[in-house]
């Protein structure tokens, strides 16, 4: 089903940080009808914030895999994979950023992603290949053949 002019810039809005409030914030993850909301949310989500809206949508039961692949390789996983787990990281949102990553990659090969309407290219985002960034950073952990769609 198509967005409505309404859906889109709630969208677009809330990505952009410029919610009223914490609660307009949450509501808006409550009150999501359709799964092309979260992946236009997390399409535009602005990372500099922290990951926590993120986890918000990777657990909305509308999340769609293709949804999922994006904010797991916008999320920098090879930079990621330099750490054998989260104590190595550096501080709290790394950690939490960390735990993001790793909270996407099991919900992926528990197969809790239950559609895959949103096409995503990890070699083509933006005209960036996702799967070279951080490449030359020795990883202390391989990022999982499933999360390469």
């Amino acid at each position: 089903m198509a967005l409505s002019k309404a859906q889109i810039e709630r969208a677009q809005r809330m990505a952009r940080d410029e919610w009223e409030s914490s609660e307009e914030l949450w509501q808006f993850f409550e009150t999501i009808t359709d799964a092309e909301e979260l992946h236009l949310y997390a399409d535009g989500f602005n990372w500099d914030t922290g990951v926590e809206e993120l986890r918000r949508v990777i657990r909305h039961p509308l999340c769609d895999r293709g949804t999922a692949f994006l904010i797991y390789w916008r999320g920098a996983p090879g930079f990621m994979s330099r750490y054998a787990d989260r104590s190595e990281t550096r501080s709290p949102e790394q950690a939490n950023h960390y735990d993001l990553l790793r909270e996407i990659e099991q919900k992926m090969m528990d197969g809790q992603f239950k559609t895959h309407h949103f096409r995503y290219d990890l070699k083509n985002d933006r005209g960036i290949d996702l799967t070279q960034r951080y490449s030359q950073i020795p990883r202390k952990q391989a990022i999982p053949r499933e999360m390469y769609p």
